[in-house]
């Protein structure tokens, strides 16, 4: 007696609602193709796949083979391929993770082990921070939040990807030699080169940084700095200061003032750092003279230090001493009349150097938290951090530029610099790339349209 062929059936394997009588039973989903309806075939010459001529087979009977894996169905509990999607008995939709087939050893093992990622992939940006480990590395060369250039990353990323265990033993080397830990970069000459994980103290600030482990020391709770530029920028006000007593505090015993003695006075007399201090050695710039008389450009190309850097350790040296006025003792005359003081007042000396000039603080105000920004400062990875730690979304943060502005102190007021191409207005006016406007207190700054900054000068 022929099997009754019903309207409608539903695949055990893929789901899909299909009428049998039009495919003799057979699942259409290309995709599938390994179903056939248990009331198939209907006549001897129609058997189905792999089935002996001139025999029922199990398919006929509505059941698998012996030894095919099966499972039981968690809705109405009958037996169905180990494989199938939905129950053919119930047509309830089977879960993977019940599955009686136990999983390869070698497949359990892929997905136990960490993917290390393809040779080239770029996990996130390195300018911006954004994720990008979803998007294939063919699809990218520009940063799709930042537009930062992504083409030498890519490239270096798969060009290391061949020797990755010879430059890990050449690190460990390295790190061997240094005596470095594995998280301190450490050169060819041996000399390891400054982490924010060994800060105690906030290079701006002050602030006791040990409360918060080496691993996460980004960004000062006390002044919003980010530590990682603070060592770059030498924001630190102790090593300034000290640079303007050596300039303007005190006579020598000769009478003279220290400023006068440019010649001799020592790069650490303006709060630069050992590391510094020792690349600029090796160029033969070992007193603050010849760090004024060297180009900035060109001292940048030998050592690898920026030449903004370079450029605002000059900013902060003394004036050259013939064109210094000395403060001298009093009934003292060494190089003939003296300048009038204010007034016209004489006997008063008045020294003109550019650090001694002290602008009015500028702070900027973020979401109820407070920046202080600096002469020369490049402004946005605070406001980002700002925006995070006042409970705004990542994804709004990330719009922010890291370098998004910069602001610069001069006699006249402070002016600000658009860097990037992200988006900024200053009270509600659109400012371009590369344009410099003039801020003062109370301004707004929008950064991206996500996030507006108000200007405070104390």
């Amino acid at each position: 007696m022929r099997k009754r062929v019903p309207d409608e059936a539903t695949c055990a394997i893929c789901g899909r609602h299909f009428d049998p009588s039009e495919t003799r039973g057979w699942c259409p989903n290309p995709s599938c193709g390994e179903w056939q309806h248990p009331s198939f075939p209907i006549g001897e010459d129609d058997g189905p796949r792999g089935a002996d001529d001139g025999g029922d087979s199990q398919a006929d009977a509505g059941t698998d083979s012996p030894s095919t894996p099966t499972k039981a169905c968690p809705n109405c509990g009958n037996e169905v391929r180990a494989d199938a999607n939905f129950c053919k008995h119930c047509a309830s939709q089977l879960s993977g993770s019940e599955s009686s087939d136990p999983e390869p050893e070698a497949e359990a093992e892929a997905k136990a082990e960490p993917d290390d990622g393809d040779d080239g992939v770029i996990q996130e940006c390195p300018d911006c921070g954004a994720d990008l480990s979803q998007i294939p590395s063919d699809r990218l060369s520009t940063c799709p939040i930042c537009m930062f250039d992504l083409s030498p990353v890519i490239e270096e990323g798969a060009s290391a990807g061949g020797d990755s265990t010879a430059d890990s033993t050449a690190d460990a080397d390295a790190r061997s030699a240094g005596g470095g830990d594995s998280g301190t970069p450490v050169d060819a000459g041996g000399d390891a080169e400054p982490s924010t994980a060994e800060l105690t103290r906030c290079p701006n600030c002050g602030e006791d940084l040990t409360p918060i482990p080496p691993e996460m020391r980004t960004v000062c709770p006390g002044c919003r700095v980010d530590l990682e530029e603070g060592m770059e920028t030498d924001t630190s006000p102790s090593p300034r200061s000290g640079a303007r007593s050596g300039a303007s505090g005190g006579t020598s015993g000769a009478g003279r003032s220290r400023s006068q003695d440019t010649s001799s006075a020592s790069l650490e007399s303006l709060g630069i750092a050992d590391g510094y201090v020792q690349r600029l050695s090796e160029i033969g710039i070992t007193t603050v003279e010849d760090l004024v008389g060297a180009d900035a450009d060109t001292v940048s190309a030998q050592t690898g230090i920026s030449a903004r850097r370079v450029r605002g350790w000059r900013d902060d040296a003394p004036v050259d001493g013939d064109a210094t006025a000395t403060v001298e003792d009093p009934g003292h005359d060494e190089s003939g009349p003296r300048q009038a003081g204010p007034g016209g007042a004489g006997g008063v000396d008045l020294e003109d150097t550019r650090i001694q000039r002290s602008p009015d603080d500028l702070v900027l105000e973020v979401m109820g938290q407070e920046i202080e920004v600096t002469d020369g400062a490049d402004v946005g990875r605070e406001v980002r951090n700002a925006m995070v730690e006042a409970g705004a979304p990542e994804e709004d943060a990330v719009y922010v530029h890291r370098k998004h502005i910069r602001i610069e102190f001069d006699d006249e007021g402070f002016t600000l610099t658009r860097l990037g191409e992200n988006s900024l207005t200053v009270n509600g006016r659109e400012v371009e790339k590369g344009s410099q406007v003039g801020i003062e207190d109370g301004d707004e700054i929008g950064f991206s349209n996500v996030v507006t900054a108000t200007v405070r000068v104390r």
